[in-house]
């Protein structure tokens, strides 16, 4: 890509830059599939630029080749588990391009993997434009975005990642929805665990919470479930 052409994908919006990658990332794989927020987002009538791809293996490959033909910054997230990410634009409205490998044999199993059921979801990514999007939904994210709920999508989910609660309560706040009956009786069983994640994560969690409207409701869901107590002791 020339110089030119690296000015004008910076300044393209999430949906030009989706027009334009995609088809890079297909011609790249025999399968892709968008995943997560976006899905949720688009679900919702939203934009978000944080835009993520799975793809059944080399995924760090590809998000290399992405950067390197869009101009942007390259950042390898777990070379292990097969997850890198692109960043377009400039720092203050950059597009997050986040590439990952399948962590089962199908999709719908990668998916089971996941925090939450509105972020349990995934369209083709050769479907990406469609009007009526062809959802992949395992959990029932999408009634659960309907019905105003954040549900776990296990009662495990808070052990595999014990960040995730604080994500309940950030992605509760950010997306005005209600944290399930179920999902809060989890987080209140796995609060400890919170004491297992290192201080700088917690912390940029914490940042975005008190950053949230009405933050004071959310600092108290964080005392109901426990977890202020893990994070303020004293």
């Amino acid at each position: 890509m020339s110089f030119e052409e690296r000015n004008v994908a910076e300044a393209m919006g999430p949906q030009e830059l989706l027009a334009r990658c995609v088809p890079q990332i297909m011609a790249r794989h025999e399968q892709a599939w968008l995943v997560g927020g976006w899905v949720r987002d688009r679900l919702r009538g939203e934009l978000t630029h944080d835009i993520d791809f799975v793809v059944p293996a080399g995924a760090v490959a590809t998000a290399r080749f992405l950067a390197d033909w869009l101009g942007g910054a390259f950042v390898l997230l777990d070379e292990e588990r097969d997850t890198a990410r692109v960043l377009v634009g400039p720092s203050w409205e950059a597009t997050y391009l986040d590439l990952a490998g399948l962590r089962a044999p199908r999709i719908e199993d990668d998916l089971l993997e996941r925090d939450f059921t509105v972020n349990a979801m995934a369209v083709p990514a050769s479907d990406w434009q469609g009007p009526h999007l062809s959802v992949i939904d395992p959990t029932g994210g999408r009634r659960d975005l309907e019905r105003g709920l954040l549900r776990a999508v296990s009662s495990e989910s808070y052990r595999a990642d014990p960040l995730r609660l604080m994500r309940a309560v950030r992605l509760s706040g950010s997306l005005g929805l209600e944290l399930e009956k179920d999902s809060r009786v989890w987080a209140q069983r796995d609060a400890a665990l919170l004491a297992t994640v290192a201080h700088e994560r917690v912390r940029d969690e914490l940042v975005q919470i008190v950053d949230l409207a009405g933050a004071e409701r959310w600092c108290r869901l964080l005392e109901d479930l426990g977890l202020l107590a893990v994070i303020l002791p004293e």
